[in-house]
């Protein structure tokens, strides 16, 4: 099962009451799925795999980072990236190969799931707001603005990436704005 969760290092907003002050911040947006262990033919090196279908798999590229996380042993992230995406050229279906950095404190074996959190985006200067505070208006996507007198005003918002609860805001905001969240 897949999901896109945001990563914030830093505090990304201050709300206070449904406002929300606006910041530049780390946004990032995290794939995981289920993968499998196996050995590399080539070596001892291990590797994830996972089968995806192909409309699913497009935001995963070679060189994209992250972790492994093993059932029983969340406390345990092993270090991934992507190495090969490989289309099936007669099939709906995609395989990812992931390598993985190893640890002395997690032994890999042969045949073991783990749960892969990949970043497929990141932007480390970023404003990200909830979801609930920018609709669609017939001007394109709006977030309501308090302005310095105190009156509402609605602002049109070039819209990013998004995860289950944020989305990123390329351009119509600026830090120390600060939006209403209804």
């Amino acid at each position: 099962m897949k999901t896109a969760t945001a990563i914030s290092l830093l505090l990304v907003s201050v709300i206070h009451g449904g406002e929300i002050t606006v910041i530049r911040a780390p946004f990032s947006v995290v794939r995981s799925f289920s993968v499998t262990i196996v050995v590399h033919p080539e070596g001892n090196q291990e590797r994830a795999v996972a089968r995806f279908k192909q409309p699913d798999v497009r935001a995963l590229k070679p060189g994209a980072e992250g972790c492994l996380l093993l059932p029983g042993r969340e406390d345990a992230r092993i270090a991934a990236k992507v190495e090969t995406v490989e289309v099936a050229p007669d099939e709906d279906t995609a395989t990812v190969v992931l390598s993985t950095a190893k640890t002395d404190d997690v032994v890999l074996r042969p045949g073991m799931t783990a749960t892969a959190m990949i970043i497929t985006h990141h932007n480390n200067d970023a404003i990200s707001l909830p979801k609930a505070a920018v609709s669609l208006h017939p001007q394109g996507w709006c977030v309501e603005v308090k302005r310095a007198d105190g009156k509402k005003e609605l602002r049109i918002v070039h819209r990013g990436r998004e995860t289950n609860d944020k989305v990123e805001i390329l351009s119509g905001l600026e830090p120390g704005q600060v939006v209403i969240v209804p």
